[in-house]
């Protein structure tokens, strides 16, 4: 059985703050992968991220580029505000609920903007 390790940790392992940690499960979840389907895509072991996502563990440079790759968005975006974090997941999330309606991300977008937009409309005296 080919079973696959974590790296060993050391001086090239990238240590990450509790809010950087939240914003990579937040973008997983909302991007509908388990933490099995991150570890299979990025080659490692499901342990493996669990621990990174703990805090137990810290990636390596070469996990972390690989996590960022298979959940869509560059290595910066780890280090950048919550702010860019929140429109990604929110855009991860409305791409999630358009599939899951068999609609595409336009249709959904249109949607949404018919419901706020009737919301508004019974709001006004």
């Amino acid at each position: 059985m080919n079973r696959k390790q974590p790296p060993p940790m050391g001086a090239r392992s990238i240590p990450l703050t509790d809010e950087q940690r939240a914003q990579l499960r937040a973008v997983r979840a909302a991007k509908g992968l388990s933490q099995s389907q991150l570890a299979e895509r990025i080659g490692a072991t499901v342990k493996h991220v669990s621990e990174i996502e703990r805090g137990a563990a810290p990636p390596s440079p070469q996990i972390l580029a690989a996590i960022c790759e298979a959940l869509g968005f560059s290595l910066a975006v780890v280090i950048q505000p919550h702010e860019r974090t929140k429109s990604l997941v929110a855009s991860a999330a409305q791409a999630s609920l358009a599939e899951t309606l068999g609609a595409t991300r336009d249709e959904f977008a249109e949607l949404v903007a018919e419901k706020v937009a009737a919301k508004i409309r019974r709001k006004k005296p």
